[in-house]
């Protein structure tokens, strides 16, 4: 039954989008298993985004114009991101723009497989280091172009995408056993901060732990979307009289989180 079009498909990713960053603000306050729930349905968010985006790419008149309003907002809501999230690196924003330009170059290869050969020996190394989500992020939405057959394209990207944040929750706990058992460096095991702008509170080993449990359970709900993906009926719904909405509601609610966050911290300290 395909009753999901666009306009619901981004409230749901609004609605995990919300509770997933409403557990990094209030990480040291929230109970565990409200860590682990709220973070696992912002699964949710990335893969519906990742599939519109491919879904808008086909049909928008002007790409340049498309990246450049999603790196504007990126910009915006930097500082609120380091401040609520406090990960290093750019925000998702930044990782869909370059998913969308990497989906323009690849349609103007002449040789795919040179692309695919660029995109493992370049691309892939540079957003390790660089992009939310990795490398696992972009390569999601590459699948969501490149495969053609409409049943597998609405599940193979989930499952890979899924199966890749599983794979790093395992790793994260591995590490951190090794951590705990003395098997790595000292320095390793020193409490870091997340945060930005005065923003930063103290993670600890336990927390960590934490964290990876729900990396863990956040593939689970990436696997789990490509059922709503399923029901797409590739109908805009309401989506276009509140398009600009969805760009500002990233920047947005992050902006509200810094705040509360840091009066919570102000206010009420732990």
């Amino acid at each position: 039954m395909k009753n999901m079009d666009a306009f619901k498909l981004e409230n749901i990713a609004i609605i995990g989008m919300i509770l997933s960053h409403t557990s990094y603000a209030f990480w040291d306050r929230l109970p565990d298993f409200a860590i682990l729930l709220m973070n696992a349905f912002g699964g949710l968010t990335f893969i519906i985004t990742s599939f519109l985006l491919v879904e808008g790419y086909r049909y928008t008149k002007n790409i340049k114009k498309y990246i450049l309003r999603l790196c504007l907002f990126g910009l915006i809501a930097t500082p609120f991101h380091m401040y609520v999230i406090g990960i290093p690196t750019l925000n998702v924003l930044f990782t869909l723009a370059a998913g969308l330009g990497l989906l323009w170059l690849r349609d103007k290869f002449k040789h795919k497989w040179l692309f695919w050969v660029l995109h493992i020996l370049i691309i892939v190394p540079i957003s390790f280091f660089t992009l939310e989500f990795y490398a696992f992020g972009v390569t999601t939405i590459l699948l969501y172009h490149v495969i053609k057959n409409e049943k597998a394209r609405r599940i193979v990207p989930a499952l890979f995408m899924g199966g890749s944040m599983i794979l790093v929750g395992f790793a994260g706990m591995w590490q951190i056993a090794m951590l705990e058992a003395g098997y790595l460096p000292g320095f390793y095991i020193q409490p870091y901060n997340t945060g930005f702008l005065g923003g930063a509170r103290t993670v600890n080993v336990i927390h960590s732990q934490i964290f990876m449990q729900a990396t863990i359970g956040f593939g689970i709900v990436i696997n789990l979307s490509s059922i709503l993906i399923s029901m797409y009926n590739g109908e805009r719904g309401k989506k276009s009289k509140y398009k600009m909405f969805f760009y500002w509601v990233y920047p947005g609610h992050l902006a509200i989180l810094a705040l509360g966050a840091f009066l919570a911290n102000l206010l009420l300290p732990i």
